[in-house]
């Protein structure tokens, strides 16, 4: 193996190593560039601005390394400083949606907005918290109340999500994704007659 070569393994693993333990406040000091890559480059440089916070500067020169030499221990930590950027936004957003429902009951489009983050998130209890008050509210949004029935789906709570998509069914009759849950759920419910009328309705 050329000393290249290993030293591309190693840059390779230390970076997987900074993936795995990303919460942790060491720089990797062992990262090294091959002498053609630069300053630009620098997986060091980058691995230390992701460290300390500086998302946006390790971004920028990480897509600009990458651009010129894709390497894939240079992807991985571009991966890395995506992800920390979109959780950093993404509790932005959460803290800018949760003052506007807090300074308007009414405010439909921020609960909306925020119970879908709570629900990518895998936060399906705070997105029923959320979304709750507002499809008991005349006039609700059809999405407000197929997102509630999904998430209480996803929580296991089996009675309320019926309960949502056969409110869906009265809304929207010939939908087949709301076929689709109705036959899902009564099947759980061991009522496999009902169930299968409405998958029936799908295919």
């Amino acid at each position: 193996m050329t000393s290249k070569n290993y030293r591309l393994l190693k840059s390779a693993g230390l970076i997987l190593l900074l993936v795995s333990f990303g919460g942790c406040n060491c720089v990797p000091r062992q990262v090294k560039d091959t002498p053609a890559e630069g300053k630009a480059g620098s997986l060091s440089d980058s691995a230390r601005l992701i460290q300390t916070g500086k998302l946006d500067e390790a971004i920028a020169r990480l897509e600009q390394a990458a651009a010129m030499n894709p390497a894939p221990e240079r992807q991985q930590l571009l991966g890395l400083a995506y992800q920390k950027k979109s959780r950093q936004l993404a509790g932005l957003s959460i803290a800018a949606y949760e003052a506007a429902i807090a300074d308007s009951e009414n405010s439909k489009a921020a609960r909306l907005s925020l119970g879908d983050i709570y629900y990518q998130q895998g936060k399906y209890a705070k997105c029923i918290e959320v979304l709750a008050p507002l499809t008991d509210k005349p006039g609700s949004p059809l999405a407000a109340r197929r997102l509630l029935a999904l998430a209480y789906f996803n929580a296991g709570r089996i009675n309320q999500s019926l309960s949502e998509w056969n409110k869906l069914h009265q809304l929207k009759p010939e939908d087949g994704e709301v076929e689709f849950y109705l036959g899902l759920l009564k099947e759980k419910k061991e009522l496999y007659e009902e169930a299968l009328e409405h998958y029936q309705k799908v295919i």
